[in-house]
């Protein structure tokens, strides 16, 4: 096999001092094996705490630690916040360890799973690697479910026969150009764990335990499962896992492939598979060498007794094999785990935070995650309807997927799935029913706003198609020709899902961004390390096993966010608002009012995608926090280069010269507003000297990243970009002594650093701990991380040119709460404004605007990921002088295209404002005038922190 990429494992936590406790699961099905829907109803209730549970295969094994019988459990957690987690751990019922079950009579004991190191999970390993299990031999169980890529396939939407047969992950679907190929509706569900789900595996329930009960994995239950049609079982399943496993390889588009089509029934098809191998000799020793082991099903004892062979090596006992392997990938050994047995170092701050607010319900300030993530397993086991997007075939090749009414046939289930553990979550991506979301970040910020999100990533028929979709910037449907048009809303939801959501998802109103990086980082704390560490995974792996993993089967360690388009017409509207009314900068503020330089280093895209950084250190992933630890990071020589060329920057006037033409096109932009004629070139000229002095700019940094470089011979250099990528990630350990205080948390320069930093500062120049927070960013990003732009930035840097940054800076918040979010305000200016054009009779005139404005934004959305194509070029750490400066000159060249349409996007919402502005002075209309006035009045900016209107009882500034 070949070697596996480094991955960073998290430092900085103390694991639990207990021993590594020891078919397939992909699902969705399509056409002829869509269960029918009257088969399996719903087990409900709640799970029976049952009969004494089995001995324990290991009695010499230490009794597990029950938090809840310690009477000095909580003696260490001494903060507020760890009281507060305290309490919540308590009031969850948390031990730390799912592996863990409480007794009915209040103690704790271990659920009875298999280790991997006796011969019966040994031979459901083999079994689950080969290739012989698929009809045409072209699919293993592990194709779907590797242990090396987080007990998944690191896809949406996994792919079965057909494709190469030991390729994985996007290896496999690399290239695809033929949407008929996904044929499986569903992502595959992690296999990682499986063994302490008690009620129901796969995403509709559709193997489930009638009387389930608490740590048995649904033995001592009858099982009930809807299978492909035409299947019938020899005997009754010893648990959930072993009654799952038959459903993939009976299902054609999963594993039967053409080969299965030939039989007349699921049960015939299995027969045959388990044919296959009776007759190799080598499989049936297999089988015989099981035969001294216990416990094993009593066919499987009767098998032994007589040695035929068919008998031995029939389905049922190949789904027991699978099902025992698969009951030993048990990794609970969390930081988190560690944290709620006692040990309150193991988490840091940030993740804490990230805790209270999972756990915590809304009317306490949390999100209430821990709803329906709950218990030690962070699953209550239970279908819910989150409006999860669907993409894909659907179950029935008709782009929908209903969910658990599929299986219950009652419409109150429609869109119901069942909640996923978050043990791993980190390495288990992407995630939903559908493989939808490509990170933690996305989906933790989908849960702000549902219905918004819904239509962010679909589109809705009042604005624009977004572009690129979210899905087409995954491997899987990248070639696919149409992508773009491939899913939407109209095809997926019918909007129907939206009036299903459940109660509790509902109640989650739109939360501060802040809230997502200690969400994230909470979920990261979830991660066992030793699902990261393939050298620990190999006793899982067969030893001969022909699947190919590599280093781009899976695209999510190396996966770039991309921020989904805003909606246009909002940008449009709320950027002109002000101006169109005054024609003027807001009083005691300039036009270029916290304007700074398109981030072509890779520094928003740290600070808004990238959680580890905060998650690590408990700082906030800001310039000046970067800054600092970047500084201390470079040799003195380094520091002197970098240091000496932002002084160079701000003495030349490159930066000034910026701003002055800047101001030059906001005074145009009023001559014409005043009458002094109509949209010409009049503005173009200072408009082109200001992209051309920030094309010079950011040569003139990228130069000078390169020369700090530079100053260092050529063999040091890439440990420094080593070094540099450990303080982007958050490890801080290298720095000098006193830099970095974990306990506060808190960073700051050294005294002899300071002061090479207070010789340079100047006022009015370029963010001096941008600059330097961007040199490390820059030597750690890639392309799609360097082009990144956040969808506010990118609206604002225009909505300069109107004045209405500076406004904002100073007067928007959510008037209705007093938070400093200004989402609302600027959903309502949009509103408002929308009035108006109707009341003006210029809608066409805003949507023709917002038409050629978005396709401007798009075209330099491309041109600036050139410019980032060209950085790149410059991050060899064995240029030369003459090998630098080529593309150093075309930095500014590249970038006066990213300038050209940005004056398109200019010349269409300049004239939309003109002829909105006319308008107004034509109808004598006061109303947006009136509704400025209330927002800048003294009364209404007061309330900014302290409650808004809310808190006075109600209001509005809308006439």
């Amino acid at each position: 096999m070949p070697p596996m990429p480094t991955i960073r494992a998290r430092a900085g936590w103390v694991p639990l001092l207990l021993g590594l406790a020891g078919g397939c699961s992909t699902e969705g099905q399509r056409g002829a094996d869509r269960p029918s829907a009257d088969t399996a109803p719903d087990s409900g209730g709640a799970l029976d705490t049952g009969p004494a549970p089995t001995p324990d295969p290991e009695p010499d094994r230490p009794a597990p630690y029950c938090r809840s019988l310690d009477p000095s459990w909580r003696a260490s957690y001494a903060s507020e916040l760890d009281r507060t987690l305290a309490d919540l751990i308590e009031d969850g019922g948390l031990q730390g360890d799912a592996r863990v079950y409480v007794t009915p009579d209040g103690t704790c004991a271990w659920r009875d799973l298999p280790d991997i190191d006796p011969p019966l999970p040994q031979l459901g390993r083999d079994l689950f690697f080969s290739l012989d299990l698929s009809g045409d031999r072209d699919v293993a169980c592990a194709t779907c479910h590797h242990p090396l890529l987080g007990g998944g396939d690191a896809l949406s939407l996994s792919v079965g026969p057909g494709r190469e047969p030991h390729a994985m992950g996007a290896d496999r679907v690399r290239g695809l150009t033929d949407p008929g190929v996904l044929q499986v509706a569903r992502n595959a569900p992690t296999t990682f764990n499986i063994g302490l789900w008690d009620t129901a595996l796969s995403w509709d329930g559709r193997v489930e335990a009638l009387t389930p009960v608490v740590g048995r994995n649904g033995a001592g239950s009858p099982i009930r499962s809807v299978d492909p049609a035409g299947l019938e079982r020899d005997d009754a399943p010893a648990n959930l896992v072993a009654a799952q496993a038959w459903q993939p390889v009976a299902n054609l588009h999963e594993m039967g492939g053409g080969w299965g089509e030939r039989f007349d029934s699921a049960t015939a098809l299995l027969d045959a598979i388990a044919r296959r191998f009776a007759d190799q000799p080598e499989w049936v020793a297999r089988f015989e060498a099981v035969c001294a082991t216990e416990p094993l099903p009593t066919t499987w004892t009767s098998a032994c007794a007589t040695g035929d062979p068919d008998a031995l090596v029939s389905f049922s006992h190949i789904a027991h094999a699978l099902g025992e392997y698969q009951r030993s990938q048990v990794f609970t050994q969390s930081p988190w785990a560690a944290y709620v047995q006692g040990d309150v170092d193991a988490i840091g701050p940030v993740a804490k935070e990230g805790a209270r607010v999972f756990l915590s319900s809304l009317a306490d300030g949390g999100q209430g995650c821990g709803t329906c993530h709950a218990g030690d397993l962070f699953t209550d086991e239970s279908m819910h309807a989150i409006a999860g997007h669907q993409i894909g075939p659907g179950v029935a090749g008709d782009g929908v997927d209903l969910g658990r009414q599929g299986v219950t046939g009652d419409p109150a289930d429609a869109w119901r799935f069942r909640t996923p553990t978050l043990l791993n979550v980190e390495v288990t991506g992407p995630y939903f029913h559908a493989g939808s979301m490509a990170s933690l970040s996305q989906t933790v910020v989908f849960y702000r706003d549902i219905p918004f999100h819904v239509a962010d990533y679909f589109g809705s028929p009042d604005r624009p198609t977004l572009h690129p979709r979210p899905w087409c910037r995954m491997t899987q449907w990248e070639s696919l020709p149409g992508c773009d048009t491939l899913y939407g809303a109209d095809l997926t939801h019918g909007g129907d899902v939206l009036a299903f959501l459940d109660e509790d998802v509902d109640d989650i109103d739109a939360f501060e961004g802040s809230v997502s990086v200690p969400l994230v980082a909470f979920l990261r704390s979830l991660t066992d390390p030793r699902v990261r560490d393939p050298d620990v995974l190999a006793a899982w792996v067969a030893p001969d096993s022909e699947l190919d993993v590599t280093e781009t089967s899976s695209e999510w360690e190396e996966y770039c966010e991309v921020m989904a388009e805003r909606d246009s017409m909002l940008n449009l509207r709320t950027k002109g608002f002000r101006w169109i009314v005054t024609g003027e900068v807001a009083d005691g503020r300039t036009v270029n009012a916290a304007a700074r330089l398109h981030d072509l280093f890779g520094f928003a895209y740290w600070q808004e995608v990238e959680p580890h950084f905060a998650s690590a250190t408990g700082l906030t992933a800001d310039a000046e926090s970067l800054a600092i630890v970047t500084l201390e990071t470079l040799a003195p020589a380094q520091r002197s280069t970098l240091l000496a060329a932002y002084r160079a920057l701000t003495e030349d006037g490159p930066y000034s010269d910026l701003l002055g033409r800047r101001a030059e096109v906001f005074a145009a932009f009023g001559a014409l507003r005043g009458g002094e004629g109509p949209p010409d070139d009049g503005w173009h000229s200072p408009h082109t000297e200001a992209v051309a002095a920030e094309g010079q700019l950011l040569a003139a940094m990228a130069e000078a990243y390169r020369a700090t470089l530079d100053s260092l011979p050529v063999p040091e250099r890439a440990a420094h970009r080593a070094a540099l990528e450990a303080v982007v990630h958050g490890e801080l350990s290298a720095l000098p002594a006193g830099v970095y205080d974990p306990s506060t948390p808190s960073v700051a320069l050294s005294a002899e650093v300071q002061a090479e930093w207070d010789a340079v500062d100047r006022p009015g120049g370029p963010d001096l701990a941008l600059f330097v927070a961007q040199y490390a960013t820059y030597w750690t990003g890639r392309a799609c991380t360097l082009g990144f732009m956040p969808r506010l930035e990118e609206g604002a840097r225009r909505a300069n040119y109107f004045g209405f940054l500076s406004w904002s800076e100073r007067y928007a918040f959510d008037l209705q709460t007093g938070t400093r979010g200004m989402g609302p305000l600027l959903a309502e200016i949009t509103t408002v404004m929308g009035d108006e054009e109707t009341e003006l009779d210029i809608v066409s005139a805003a949507r023709t605007a917002d038409a050629r404005s978005l396709q401007a934004q798009r075209a330099q959305t491309t041109a600036r990921a050139d410019v980032a194509a060209v950085l790149v070029a410059l991050q060899a750490d064995d240029l030369g002088e003459a090998d630098v400066r080529g593309p150093l000159d075309r930095v500014a060249e590249t970038y006066g295209e990213v300038g050209e349409h940005e004056r398109d996007q200019l010349t269409a919402e300049l004239q939309y404002y003109l002829t909105f502005s006319a308008g107004l002075a034509r109808s004598g209309r006061t109303r947006l005038a009136e509704y400025l006035a209330c927002i800048e009045h003294p009364d209404t900016q007061a309330m900014r922190g302290h409650g808004g209107f809310a808190a006075m009882g109600g209001g509005t500034c809308v006439p």
